[in-house]
């Protein structure tokens, strides 16, 4: 007991100082508090688009607002408590085996030592209960065959798909399984359990389609709509593979140590375990990676010490072992990547150097971290102070990176992303950029500045003109009328990407003439703006107050 109070301390620290905030978890905040004020599961107020990957995250965040009225606590208390149950969860799955003691010690501090692991525990995205879905599946396969197991085993795997779709490659593999071993045994019940567990995604998929109008999010198709080739996002695949080994060996190595201990193990769930890995892995070389360094490895990383300690509990090993692993796990955790002090924002490495692979913990922490920032709920960022300044301001904004800047603009601002995540007619213009990060030209007289809506009638080109009104139809016209369910078929069914809009370079606006020009506003509109937002937002008139606002509009 004592041990586990030891553990959870430390966890909890190192937690608590690599806690942190990005830009695209601020996107999914404004949609639960937009969901929450009544405006719908949306992005802007006029339009029903899935701007968010997470929509299990979305909802436990939209609840926890709900009740407290804001937002920065909550995540950082649910973070807290999740991953803390996630290990609680993992551990406790290992508490048969002989990696009780000083094994399972060494595996903790391993854990901790992997920077995939710790960045997203903490990171306002929805890796967090992700982590506690992974522990609840591992913790689930330990029981007894039964119709109520696999019930439960395939609801949380349900329920992980929900949270994030793409996690489906590291559970159903298992399910299947489970699924032609009962069809095997004519085992209806069975096979009724794991269908009726599936009812989650299933639920979700069909509200997606009815309410958004698409199976899938709109940051799939803004982020699988690029120009890039096959080959080059392999190029970018093997350098996100590349930058984890350079900046965060420990996590590449536990997961190769559990594909290894998986594959020699004697058990089929284990093998299948290491086989689901593989697949995510492959996914991501095929995906081209990611710009956030080690994001995607973080659940393998948990599935990879599951493995190892089912490995170490049929391992006979000497008496010398467990001590010298135990030591080598200490050195990793001293000397890892991890941060270990607070209130000391660590170096991070610019994604030029990194072929596009960013250290996005490493650049927010100095902005978000509570130690750091003398515990502000305020990201100390520029996009989030122009976003004040913005909010006072009539009209509608085409911007880069828009959660910061979109939340703090407020439910009513029509923001554009030029990346597209969050508009169904950018995401489907062509892109060329890093992984994740594929900004798009916007069409002329797509967004009228002085408007707070967007109005398809003035896009200059007739042929995109006519596409978008096809879109606004989709997501902004009445749910069950006969023409947008035409359309919603024709466009889930055929592919329609507006590549041939790139050749009439006229027909979009120059990248110096996008909106909100912030560096036209005036002195006195700045000061009013810090003004209005100090009393909106009711932040202090200290050092977090109109001082630090002032600092950071440009």
């Amino acid at each position: 007991m004592k041990l586990l109070i030891a553990c959870l301390i430390l966890l909890f620290y190192i937690f608590a100082i690599n806690f942190w905030l990005g830009d695209d978890a601020y996107i999914t905040f404004r949609v639960s508090e937009n969901f929450v004020n009544g405006y719908g599961l949306r992005w802007n107020p006029e339009e029903r688009v899935q701007s968010y990957t997470n929509p299990l995250w979305m909802f436990l965040t939209a609840a926890a607002y709900a009740v407290t009225g804001q937002m920065y606590w909550n995540v950082f208390a649910l973070s807290a408590v999740l991953t803390a149950a996630a290990v609680f969860f993992l551990f406790f799955s290992l508490r048969r085996s002989k990696t009780a003691g000083l094994a399972m010690l060494t595996l903790f501090l391993t854990l901790l030592s992997s920077k995939a692991f710790v960045d997203y525990s903490g990171s306002g995205l929805e890796f967090s209960l992700a982590y506690l879905l992974t522990a609840l599946f591992l913790f689930l396969l330990q029981f007894k065959e039964s119709g109520n197991r696999l019930l439960a085993l395939s609801a949380v795997a349900s329920l992980s798909a929900v949270n994030r779709l793409d996690s489906a490659l590291l559970f159903y593999p298992i399910l299947g399984y489970l699924l032609w071993q009962a069809a095997r045994k004519k085992n209806f019940r069975s096979i009724a359990a794991i269908s009726t567990g599936a009812l989650p995604i299933v639920f979700w998929l069909v509200f997606s389609l009815v309410y958004y109008g698409f199976l899938f999010p709109n940051t799939y198709y803004a982020k699988l709509n690029s120009s890039l080739s096959q080959r080059e996002l392999l190029r970018a695949g093997l350098a996100y593979f590349t930058c984890t080994l350079r900046h965060d060996p420990v996590s590449l190595i536990l997961i190769l140590s559990g594909l290894i201990a998986g594959f020699a193990s004697g058990k089929t769930i284990q093998r299948i375990i290491a086989l689901s890995i593989v697949l995510h892995l492959l996914y991501l070389f095929k995906i081209g990676g990611d710009f956030m360094s080690g994001r995607f490895f973080s659940l393998p990383v948990i599935l990879s010490i599951y493995l190892i300690g089912e490995f170490l509990e049929r391992w006979k090993r000497p008496k010398w072992a467990d001590p010298v692993f135990l030591a080598a796990a200490c050195l990793s955790f001293i000397a890892g990547p991890v941060q270990k002090l607070p209130g000391v924002s660590p170096q991070h490495w610019d994604f030029w150097e990194e072929s596009g692979v960013s250290d996005e913990r490493g650049y927010y922490h100095a902005q978000t971290n509570p130690f750091v920032t003398n515990y502000s709920p305020y990201p100390l960022d520029p996009n989030a102070a122009a976003g004040i300044v913005f909010s006072i301001f009539p009209g509608s904004a085409a911007v880069h990176n828009i959660g910061f800047f979109g939340y703090y603009a407020g439910p009513e601002k029509t923001i554009v992303d030029l990346y597209g995540l969050s508009d169904p007619l950018l995401a489907r213009l062509p892109a060329y950029g890093r992984a994740g990060h594929l900004p798009r030209l916007l069409p002329a007289g797509y967004i009228d500045p002085s408007l707070s809506n967007l109005p398809p009638e003035n896009i200059l080109d007739p042929e995109l003109r006519q596409f978008n009104r096809d879109l606004r139809t989709i997501t902004s016209g009445p749910v069950f009328s006969l023409r947008r369910w035409k359309l919603i078929f024709q466009y889930n069914t055929r592919p329609y990407y507006s590549k041939q809009y790139l050749v009439a370079e006229e027909c979009f606006i120059p990248l110096y003439k996008r909106f909100p020009l912030l560096s036209q506003f005036t002195e006195q509109q700045r000061q009013d703006a810090i003004f209005r937002a100090s009393k909106k937002y009711s932040i202090s008139c200290g050092v977090q107050g109109p001082a630090w606002l002032r600092n950071l509009v440009p």
